[in-house]
């Protein structure tokens, strides 16, 4: 039974009556997903509104929240949403596990969402070490048992981890960079270990373009040493390169080499831009 048939079916079995103290949830089937309206309890008698979409077996929160007043006996409102709580809502604790599951799941989600754009920009989005990182996140047991406000605090420290892991490859690029600039030569076993974590970010460009003035020919001979399907992987992340970047030193040693290969000119031709 997928998952969310499994939800609806605790969803209605276990009703409880509404209660201020309860927090509120409501379901509705659309096409493509399904969306989920929390209303949280807060001291003074408000909601907070959370509204949540459940999409390819993924929680996500929306940008709609808002703080809920009561008008009358069922009809609430907040600046930019009116709820009326006897509309197909259902009261349930507000640490009842469907709810930790929803709320703590779609911010694991966003969190980890951050994560993947951090490392996008500063280390490359397909860095080994941070992707295997990154997959071992606060489990779904942790998602559904904890109260959400213990589970940000998990997700908190989980986050601040993984952004120091992002911090420590950063620095290890930018060493590996430093050691590039300050060689007079280099091997082909050192540039073949380099284009197999070459990484679509600042700091590798600037070291593959180093590498590539420095000795293109041994470059060509390393890019030989790797598979097509490596090469394919590098030569599409240069046509990246941003425009703040000088290639021509790079282009201009590609072209002074011996070489005359398919490689050669492809690289040549995404250097160009």
């Amino acid at each position: 039974m997928k998952i969310i048939q499994v939800l609806f079916l605790y969803f209605v079995l276990s009703f409880n009556s509404n209660c201020q103290t309860d927090a509120l949830i409501r379901f509705s089937q659309d096409k493509i997903d399904t969306k989920i309206d929390v209303l949280y309890p807060l001291i003074n008698g408000d909601y907070h509104y959370e509204k949540y979409i459940y999409f390819k077996h993924n929680y996500w929160a929306t940008m709609n929240s808002d703080t809920l007043s009561k008008v009358s006996d069922s009809i609430y409102r907040g600046k930019t949403v009116t709820i009326n709580v006897n509309d197909g809502f259902v009261g349930k604790s507000p640490c009842d596990s469907l709810i930790n599951l929803i709320r703590n799941s779609a911010a694991s989600n966003f969190t980890a969402s951050q994560l993947r754009d951090s490392a996008k920009v500063y280390i490359g989005y397909d860095n080994t070490e941070f992707n295997l990182s990154i997959a071992n996140r606060l489990t779904n047991k942790e998602e559904y048992s904890l109260c959400h406000d213990d589970f940000l605090t998990l997700n908190s420290k989980w986050f601040d981890g993984q952004m120091e892991l992002i911090k420590a490859i950063l620095e290890k690029k930018n060493e590996r960079y430093k050691e590039i600039v300050r060689k007079d030569s280099v091997d082909r076993q050192f540039i073949i270990q380099f284009l197999k974590d070459f990484g679509k970010c600042e700091v590798d460009y600037l070291a593959i373009l180093e590498l590539i003035r420095l000795d293109a020919e041994t470059f060509l001979r390393a890019c030989y040493g790797i598979s097509d399907s490596e090469f394919y992987s590098i030569k599409w992340k240069l046509s990246d390169i941003p425009s703040s970047i000088n290639t021509e030193l790079a282009i201009e040693s590609l072209r002074d080499t011996n070489y005359k290969s398919r490689k050669k000119r492809m690289l040549i031709r995404k250097l160009k831009r």
